[in-house]
């Protein structure tokens, strides 16, 4: 299985549609063998800039018993952002991913 936490803002329909476009290449061998791939990921709302990365107590249980590998791919790369929600982004969030890892029983590999 694989979960994909997104946020749930239509303003930023657009932008989680193109990173799970990019995200979605790499699985591109998967996708050809025709095993009904797109039924094996999960999307579970998160924020990386909220309390939690945003999870609800049950998503973040299943995330810590089930997930073995991550991708962290959430940050701002605006130039103009204001520093304090760059920190947050960038910095915080982060922070939080390695600690969720942390607490993850079958982690094996995690990349940010």
């Amino acid at each position: 299985m694989v979960y994909c936490t997104i946020i749930y803002h239509n303003n930023i329909l657009t932008e989680i549609q193109t990173v799970s476009s990019e995200f979605f290449q790499l699985f591109e061998k998967l996708k050809a063998e025709g095993n009904g791939f797109r039924k094996k990921i999960i999307a579970v709302e998160g924020d990386c800039t909220q309390l939690g990365l945003g999870l609800s107590p049950d998503d973040r249980q299943r995330i810590v018993e089930h997930v073995n590998i991550v991708f962290h791919m959430a940050a701002t790369v605006r130039f103009n952002e204001t520093l304090s929600v760059a920190v947050v982004t960038n910095v915080i969030g982060t922070r939080d991913i390695m600690l969720l890892c942390r607490d993850c029983t079958e982690i094996k590999v995690s990349e940010r």
